[in-house]
């Protein structure tokens, strides 16, 4: 089971993922206020051993729920994590992961930035 914290502050909103009754973070998610009503997703990360059970779905379905009405972005930049080979993860398939969520592709030709809108 996946246990979520969300820490507030003025201008930022994390969500830190657990699993059951362990103390060690298994992935986090960031987001910062860009105005009214305005977000954008900073990070999104997930510990390499637990991977594929639910845990971005989880920080990522918080982070809307927690941000409805407001626009979100965030920059779809594959990052490797240690003892991974960055061919597993690809921007297109960040980019879909995304879309399952409501985020779009916008027409930025310098950089891959997805958006949500309210």
């Amino acid at each position: 089971m996946i246990k979520l914290e969300v820490v507030k502050t003025e201008k930022y909103c994390y969500i830190n993922a657990y699993l059951d009754d362990e103390t060690e973070r298994v992935g986090k998610l960031g987001v910062e206020y860009k105005g009214e009503k305005k977000a954008k997703i900073i990070y999104v990360i997930t510990n390499i051993k637990h991977t594929g059970i639910g845990i971005a779905t989880a920080m990522l379905n918080k982070a809307i729920e927690l941000f409805k009405g407001y626009e979100l972005k965030l920059n779809v930049v594959p990052m490797p994590r240690e003892g991974e080979s960055l061919n597993h993860r690809t921007t297109t398939g960040l980019v879909n992961f995304y879309k399952k969520f409501g985020f779009v592709r916008t027409d930025d030709p310098c950089f891959v930035e997805m958006i949500k809108k309210n």
